[in-house]
C-alpha cells in the first residue's frame, strides 16, 4: 500500500512542486543579508537627510526600523553618534536637522509623524547636546519616543545607553579636551560597538547581538516558506485517504483483517517519507546554493526543520482524515499555516518575552524552532533536548486525533 501511494503522489505534479521547487526557494532565502546584519564604515546605509521636515517616509521595503531624527544640535559630535548609530544595521535614520525648533514642540511632532509615517521611534538630539556630553550629563542629552513594542526599540535604547558609557570613559581619558574626545570616538564609531538585547525567552531571557538577530531573521523567513511546502505537501497525502475512504477502502481494509490502526501508520509512514524527501533536497540545495552563513551549521538547521516538517505535515494529513474534503482541507490546512506562522514570529524581527502573545506562540511549532535556533547562537549546544519533547508532544496530539478519527470513521463505515 505504502507503495502504490507514492506512485499516486508522484505522477501529481502539484505534489512535486511542493515537494521539490518550494523547499528549494526556501533554502535560497538562506543566502538573503538580512538587513538586521552588524555592518559598519562604507558597508552600512547612509542616513536619509530630509529638506523638509513634512516630508513623508514610507519605506517599507527595509527591514530595518525608520527612526526620524530631529538634530537641533547640528554639531560633528551629534553626526559622529548618528553615523554610529546608522552603522548598526538594524535602522534606517531619516535626518531633519531643525536647529530652530523648540523642544516642547517636538513631542507633539514626534506623535504626528508615527501616525502619519512608517516610523517605529523620533530621536531628538538637543541643541545644547556636545555640552551634556562633555560634562557627562546624559539624562537629557537625547529624547526616544516611540509608539509600538518592538525589541528594536530596546536594542537602540541598549546602544544609546552603552554610548552614553563610552563617550563617559573617552570624556575622563581625554581630560575634557574635546578634540581628543572627538578622535577617541571616531575610532570607536570605526569599529563598531557590539550590542546585545533581550529576545524572545518566555521565562528565561535570551541575548543576541545583531548579527545573530540577523541570522534570525535569515532563518525565520525560510521557514515561513517552507511552512507552507510541508502543509500542502501533507494535504496532497490527505487526498489520497480521502479517495481510499470515498472508494471502499476502509470497508476492504476491515473485512481483510488489517486494522485502523496499521492503515494510520502507513499513512504517517507516507508523511514521513514525503517529509525525508523534502530534507534531502533542502540539503542539496544548501550544498549546491547558499554561500553565506546564517548563524548555524547545516546539520543543525535541517534537524530543527525536519521536526517542523513532520509536525506540519501529519497535521494535514488528520485534517484530511477527519474532514473527508479536500477542497475543506486546503482551507483549513492553509489558515493553520498562516496563523501559526504569523503566531510564531516568522515575520517579524522580535516578539515580546513575556505577556500572553509569547504563551500563545508556544502552541505553535514554529515558535519552539526559533527558540532551539536562538539558544544554538548563544550557547552553541543543549537546543534539542526541549525541542525534541516539544515535536514528541505535537505529534503525540495529532497522532492521537488521527487514530480516533479513524475509529470513529471505520464506525460510521461499518
Amino acid at each position: 500500500m505504502l507503495r502504490i501511494n507514492f506512485r499516486l503522489l508522484f505522477r501529481n505534479a502539484g505534489y512535486l512542486c511542493f515537494l521539490i521547487i518550494l523547499p528549494m526557494t526556501a533554502v535560497a532565502l538562506l543566502n538573503l543579508n538580512a538587513a538586521t546584519t552588524t555592518v559598519y564604515g562604507d558597508d552600512a546605509q547612509k542616513i536619509v537627510y530630509l529638506k523638509n521636515e513634512d516630508d513623508r517616509i514610507e519605506d517599507m521595503t527595509s527591514l530595518r526600523l525608520n527612526i526620524k531624527v530631529y538634530d537641533l544640535s547640528g554639531s560633528k559630535l551629534s553626526s559622529d553618534f548618528l553615523n554610529s548609530l546608522q552603522g548598526i544595521g538594524c535602522y534606517q535614520l531619516y535626518c531633519y536637522n531643525s536647529e530652530e525648533s523648540k523642544m516642547p514642540e517636538i513631542k507633539e511632532k514626534a506623535i504626528k509623524v508615527m501616525n502619519e509615517n512608517t516610523i517605529g521611534a523620533v530621536l531628538v538630539i538637543p541643541s545644547d547636546f556636545d555640552r551634556l556630553i562633555l560634562d557627562g550629563d546624559y539624562e537629557d542629552s537625547v529624547f526616544l519616543y516611540y509608539g509600538n513594542e518592538d525589541a528594536r526599540v530596546d536594542t537602540l535604547q541598549n546602544y544609546i545607553n552603552q554610548f552614553f558609557r563610552t563617550a563617559s570613559t573617552f570624556s575622563t581619558t581625554a581630560d575634557d579636551d574635546k578634540e581628543a574626545f572627538e578622535e577617541l570616538l571616531a575610532q570607536a564609531n570605526k569599529e563598531g560597538f557590539q550590542i546585545r538585547t533581550e529576545s524572545v525567552g518566555s521565562g528565561t531571557s535570551v541575548e543576541l547581538t545583531s548579527e545573530q538577530l540577523g541570522y534570525m531573521s535569515t532563518v525565520k523567513y525560510s521557514w515561513a516558506l517552507v511552512t507552507m511546502a510541508f502543509t500542502f505537501s501533507g494535504v496532497f497525502v490527505s487526498n489520497i485517504v480521502i479517495m481510499e475512504r470515498n472508494n471502499g477502502v476502509f470497508k476492504r481494509t476491515k473485512l481483510s483483517g488489517i486494522g485502523m490502526a496499521s492503515y494510520g501508520l502507513v499513512k504517517f509512514f507516507l508523511a514521513m517519507g514525503t517529509v525525508i524527501i523534502q530534507i534531502f533536497v533542502m540539503g542539496a540545495g544548501i550544498k549546491l546554493f547558499v554561500k553565506t552563513d546564517f548563524g548555524i551549521n547545516m546539520g543543525q538547521y535541517l534537524l530543527l526543520t525536519f521536526g517542523l516538517a513532520l509536525i506540519l505535515n501529519t497535521l494535514s494529513v488528520v485534517i484530511g482524515i477527519l474532514v473527508n474534503n479536500l477542497l475543506n482541507t486546503s482551507y483549513i490546512a492553509f489558515f493553520l499555516a498562516t496563523f501559526t506562522f504569523t503566531l510564531s514570529g516568522l515575520f517579524f524581527t522580535a516578539m515580546p518575552a513575556d505577556g500572553w502573545l509569547a504563551n500563545a506562540a508556544l502552541l505553535t511549532p514554529q515558535r519552539w524552532g526559533i527558540k532551539a535556533v536562538e539558544t544554538l547562537l548563544t550557547e552553541g549546544s543543549n537546543a534539542f533536548g526541549s525541542y525534541a519533547l516539544a515535536v514528541i508532544g505535537f505529534l503525540a496530539l495529532i497522532l492521537c486525533g488521527g487514530f480516533l478519527g479513524l475509529n470513529l470513521i471505520q464506525k460510521e463505515e461499518l
